[in-house]
């Protein structure tokens, strides 16, 4: 059956029709036989199979012919309002379904080039201005992350990466957990090597000049700890040095009252907290390799244990637990770095 005359008994069956046999009528009815007469019909047969879309019966029988993978040259042009209608309509249950109807598309139907379109259109909603818009662009992102293959996710990992990372740090917290969430499931699933062509991304963005942009790297290089576990210890050699020496150049400038405390508070909370995730998932106390570096690190943390701000105190002194809890207290005495520090170490620029 055709696009036009599903729509048409979907109208007629939420007008009162109760059977499926022909009406009786006195003569035969006109038809369109060229594409001139036939393409406004099909227009409007699609419009009134859209208005109906409150209605939970045309969204069964939508689904059905995709699931048919029947063609018809007026379905990508439904798809796009559909797909609007997932970020602009009121009811949560018709951006549902809405939501549903775009992903069995994109999943059935051979789209090419057309997929990354697809996905871009959502990808931009996550900067539509309301709320529940975006929380629908991000219901349906999870929902792609989830159900492409990994080559796919692959493929497009640096596209879904960037815009989702800026939700952390750029939106109300449901938003920011529910992007932390769709990054962690492209982390999760694409390969190791595929992870490390992204991982340029954040680290440039830890060394950057704006400190907004040096904590949303910082966030990101703790999430990619998380995810690699030992296999993040590579990059410690970069990174130990960089994250060293941004403390020390913000946590001189503590006692300063100014209007960007607030955003050094957190700046420095979240490059403790990336240390202290990527220092769980790697056991470098112990390797003499970090000896060097980590003495240097844990002589600017100790100023931070009474810093003002609670939050980088307690992640300093999470920092310090896992330095300590990582010998036996016999042993302690003994540890290079635990000595150097308490001799005086500083670090020198």
């Amino acid at each position: 059956m055709s696009l036009q005359a599903t729509a048409k008994w979907c109208n007629m069956f939420e007008n009162g029709r109760r059977h499926i046999d022909d009406a009786e009528r006195e003569r035969k009815p006109s038809t369109a036989t060229n594409s001139e007469n036939s393409a406004p019909m099909q227009q409007k047969n699609a419009c009134g199979l859209l208005k109906k879309f409150r209605q939970t019966t045309a969204f069964t029988l939508l689904k059905a012919i995709l699931s048919q993978k029947l063609e018809a040259p007026e379905l990508p042009g439904i798809k796009t309002k559909i797909a609007e209608m997932s970020i602009t309509s009121e009811r949560i249950n018709i951006q549902s379904q809405c939501r549903q109807v775009c992903l069995q598309y994109m999943l059935d139907y051979p789209l090419g080039k057309s997929l990354e379109k697809s996905i871009s259109f959502f990808i931009a909603q996550l900067e539509y201005p309301q709320g529940p818009g975006r929380v629908s662009a991000l219901e349906m992102i999870n929902s792609m992350l989830n159900a492409f293959p990994e080559i796919v996710l692959k493929k497009y990992s640096a596209l879904y990466l960037v815009p989702l990372s800026t939700r952390l740090v750029n939106d109300v917290p449901e938003c920011r957990k529910m992007a932390a969430q769709c990054i962690k499931i492209i982390l999760t699933k694409i390969d190791h090597d595929g992870r490390l062509q992204l991982f340029s991304i954040p680290f440039s963005w830890f060394q950057a000049e704006k400190i907004s942009v040096k904590r949303l790297g910082a966030q990101l290089c703790g999430m990619f700890a998380e995810i690699e576990g030992e296999q993040f210890e590579l990059h410690l050699h970069e990174i130990l040095p960089v994250a060293t020496e941004l403390i020390h150049n913000y946590k001189i400038n503590e006692g300063e009252k100014d209007a960007d405390e607030r955003s050094t508070d957190h700046f420095l909370y979240h490059v403790l907290n990336a240390l202290t995730k990527m220092m769980s998932s790697c056991p470098i106390i112990k390797k003499q390799e970090f000896n060097y570096q980590l003495i240097l690190l844990f002589g600017e943390l100790q100023s931070l244990i009474l810093y003002p701000h609670i939050w980088v105190r307690f992640t300093a002194s999470q920092l310090f637990h896992l330095l300590f809890s990582s010998y036996p207290v016999e042993e302690i005495e003994a540890y290079p770095v635990i000595t150097s520090i308490f001799d005086g170490a500083q670090y020198k620029n």
